[in-house]
């Protein structure tokens, strides 16, 4: 299964030309180090400025990575100093689980 994005709402009134966009994600099992990149035609943009991911479900917890536009999935630690640490490659567990995404681009 790939990653899978469904537009739940789009709204480019009064936005300075952008676009914000609340996608719901359904994650697959190949998650990779660093995060899954995520590029605008995934989500039928030309550039992508900003995501912010809501939510957390199956123990997993998401975060956008700016700088490399990849969307990264964090887990509780076993112990106090490792409170979240990054899922693991290929992790079975993000397997269908699903995510809410604000988007702004263009």
């Amino acid at each position: 299964m790939a990653l899978a994005f469904n537009t739940i709402h789009l709204a480019i009134k009064n936005t300075g030309g952008r676009k914000l966009k609340m996608v719901e994600l359904t994650t697959d099992a190949a998650y990779v180090t660093n995060g899954y990149p995520i590029a605008p035609s995934d989500v039928g943009l030309t550039a992508i400025e900003l995501v912010n991911p809501g939510g957390g479900t199956g123990g997993f917890i998401p975060g956008w990575d700016q700088t490399n536009k990849k969307l990264k999935f964090y887990k509780t630690g076993a112990t106090v100093s490792t409170i979240f640490v990054e899922a693991a490659a290929s992790e079975a567990g993000l397997n269908g689980l699903k995510f809410p995404l604000l988007i702004v681009g263009y």
